[in-house]
């Protein structure tokens, strides 16, 4: 007679400000990346291939093609291509290409504004991950990611940004805390791109970096939530991208826990800086209460004014040894952590 086992499980999700992403590289596999992911109408585009080996692949041509999103190759022609190699072209196992300069079709000065993929292909399939591109008439600013560690350069990529858009006033790029209002309160730091009275023209398109280039010599900001704009004057101009700084970071050892079992938690980034008056806490609450509203199940005090609690900014705690509510398990369920 078969016997039925049952087990009561903790099942842990985890609420981190910087996802955990784990990427298999597999040798031999060609690459692709662009010098930046938005171009203004006309801009040259820069794409690199690499570890590209033509004897994994039969006779036909190996091409890199541009194409819209939405569009399959073999059922709809490229925008653009250029062959990397065939039995009369080889441009090695790595290399740079320029569209739409390098382009085969000559014709072609330029792309319509729009979303685009790059993709390197074998006959009609392709042979890694293509890139996707965006091309675009209006003001654009991207950066090359979302989230920062204190005192790492941010990468910003502009285009579209004509002088002719500042008249008789300055453009720059302007770092803000992502509460803060353009004209109302100063900047944390600016990259001036045009100002006539200085000689300064940066305009059209470009890459800077926050605080490398920035205008008040800084070396890091604090930690926080920030916001880049073009600034023309003290007005804003077009749509600002949103960064973080310094974010608290939370990982745990696993995701799901027998009832009783250690709750390992590791943290870093808890700056004392986001201490406000109410403390930094790494709390646990069931999946569906929602903070404020719900009291936690517990919760460690990282930092807090009041009381004069102050730890490190990185460290590892567990639970429910370490929680304030002096409990020794948790009831079966699923549960967050975040801080």
């Amino acid at each position: 007679m078969k016997r039925i086992i049952s087990h009561f499980v903790l099942l842990l999700f985890i609420f981190t400000l910087i996802p955990l992403n784990t990427t298999v590289i597999y040798a031999s596999q060609p690459g692709l990346t662009v010098n930046k992911t938005v171009f203004s109408v006309g801009e040259d585009i820069v794409v690199s291939f690499s570890d590209l080996d033509p004897t994994a692949y039969g006779t036909l041509p190996i091409e890199l093609r541009l194409y819209k999103e939405g569009e399959t190759p073999g059922v709809h022609a490229s925008t653009d291509y250029v062959v990397v190699h065939s039995s009369t072209v080889d441009l090695g196992s790595s290399g740079t290409i320029t569209l739409p300069r390098d382009g085969a079709r000559t014709h072609v000065t330029s792309y319509a504004a729009g979303k685009y993929k790059i993709m390197l292909l074998y006959g009609n399939q392709s042979i890694c991950d293509p890139v996707s591109i965006t091309i675009t008439g209006d003001v654009a600013l991207t950066t090359d990611k979302t989230k920062y560690e204190l005192g790492e350069n941010i990468v910003i990529s502009y285009a579209n940004v004509a002088a002719s858009l500042a008249g008789n006033d300055e453009l720059f790029l302007g770092l803000y805390k992502e509460n803060d209002v353009v004209g109302t309160n100063a900047s944390t730091d600016y990259i001036m791109l045009f100002k006539k009275a200085t000689g300064v023209n940066r305009t059209h398109a470009g890459t800077v970096k926050f605080p490398a280039d920035g205008g008040r010599n800084k070396t890091s900001y604090d930690p926080g939530r920030y916001k880049i704009i073009l600034v023309k004057g003290n007005k804003a101009v077009g749509d600002p991208v949103y960064l973080s700084i310094g974010e608290p970071v939370l990982t745990l050892n696993k995701s799901v826990y027998t009832v009783g079992e250690p709750i390992i938690v590791n943290y870093k980034n808890a700056y004392a800086s986001y201490d406000k008056g109410q403390g930094v806490e790494i709390r646990i609450y069931k999946v569906g209460d929602t903070p404020g509203v719900n009291p936690s199940q517990d919760y460690y005090v990282l930092h807090n004014k009041t009381t004069g609690i102050s730890r490190p900014e990185a460290g590892t705690i567990e639970f429910p040894k370490d929680g304030a509510r002096n409990k020794t398990q948790y009831d079966p369920g699923n549960y967050v952590i975040m801080v």
